[in-house]
């Protein structure tokens, strides 16, 4: 039987609410997982050694307001929880600051530094602190997990882990779902203002939408990429970023005549012995495995010396696919603590 892993949830939006919907519906892949602390502005925090029902916090969420429970703790945040209860590991989902990784860097440090284990899908600190971040978790014995930051559930971080063996020398990759879907609604014939406002109108863009179609979304996971399968420690400033807007439609439908396909491209390679970084609209062949991909998938292909080319697809993005994604880091870390 699974041992029990008692986790702390530090925003509680889409994935953390998918989260709790899995473990209250006893699906296998939560099994053993306990909730003993959720800590979100919008609905304030509660925390129990003895556990909260997964149930009840998704009702509560819905009503917008943890007040009614005995363990809320007016007034506190996620470092007032993490001080007021004993769990196994912190579980990091707030919302991505790409300039500064707060406050989602300041809840890892301080959750590690007491002991705790973290899983995050929050982009941020690990494209920013990843160096830093690792060396405390090092230091305090404990895992630093943050497969749900680059393709959501598909485990895309897990697979370059295992590519840096093979000496990856480049990597091209679709990753950011909301532009993907824009270039395939373009090759339909839409124009990019209606092809933006659908991609609103399904969830894949936010109201402003700047991180996705000016490249800073698909930079910041092209730098933890980078690092993890590479080991090429590059800042998000250095990654040089065209706008999906410096491409037009009828740049867009003349590659189809072309027999190619244009796609929002985030590249490592090297050049002179350094690594160059970029996101751009790049033509690629038909032939090209990225070309395929479609609608708001996510695609990467790592070049490597000893395998040859290795091309992952799967979906990037979605609420439950990134809930799956802090259930695998989950389990690595129960794995990892045996």
């Amino acid at each position: 039987m699974r041992e029990v892993h008692r986790i702390a949830i530090a925003g509680f939006g889409n994935v953390g609410q998918a989260l709790a919907h899995m473990v209250a519906a006893g699906h296998p892949a939560a099994s053993g997982i306990v909730i003993v602390g959720v800590s979100d502005p919008r609905y304030g925090t509660v925390a129990s050694t003895e556990g909260l029902d997964a149930a009840w916090l998704l009702a509560s969420a819905g009503d917008s307001d943890f007040g009614q429970h005995g363990a809320h703790m007016p007034e506190a945040g996620v470092l007032e929880m993490i001080e007021a209860t004993d769990a196994d590991t912190l579980v990091e989902l707030t919302i991505t600051d790409l300039e500064t990784g707060e406050p989602a860097a300041t809840h890892l440090r301080h959750a590690m530094s007491v002991g705790w284990n973290v899983s995050t899908t929050n982009k941020g600190p690990i494209a920013l602190y990843y160096g830093e971040l690792l060396e405390l978790a090092h230091r305090n014995r404990v895992s630093l997990a943050f497969e749900g930051t680059v393709m959501s559930g598909t485990p895309v971080v897990s697979l370059a882990r295992h590519i840096r063996s093979a000496r990856c020398q480049a990597l091209f990759g679709i990753l950011n779902g909301t532009t993907n879907y824009i270039l395939s609604q373009v090759e339909l014939g839409v124009s990019h203002e209606e092809a933006l406002a659908r991609a609103q109108a399904h969830g894949f863009a936010e109201a402003d939408p700047s991180a996705d179609v000016d490249g800073h979304d698909a930079a910041a996971k092209l730098v933890i990429l980078a690092e993890i399968a590479a080991g090429a420690d590059l800042p998000i400033a250095s990654v040089e970023r065209v706008p999906l807007s410096s491409v037009s439609t009828d740049e867009v439908l003349a590659a189809i005549g072309d027999g190619e396909r244009v796609r929002y491209l985030a590249s490592l390679d090297q050049r002179q012995d350094q690594w160059h970084a970029s996101v751009s609209p790049r033509r690629l062949p038909d032939s090209d495995p990225l070309a395929r991909v479609v609608d708001a998938g996510n695609g990467v292909t790592f070049r490597t010396e000893l395998l040859g080319d290795v091309t992952l697809f799967g979906p990037g993005a979605g609420p439950s696919e990134t809930a799956f994604a802090v259930l695998s880091d989950l389990e690595g870390i129960q794995r990892a603590s045996v």
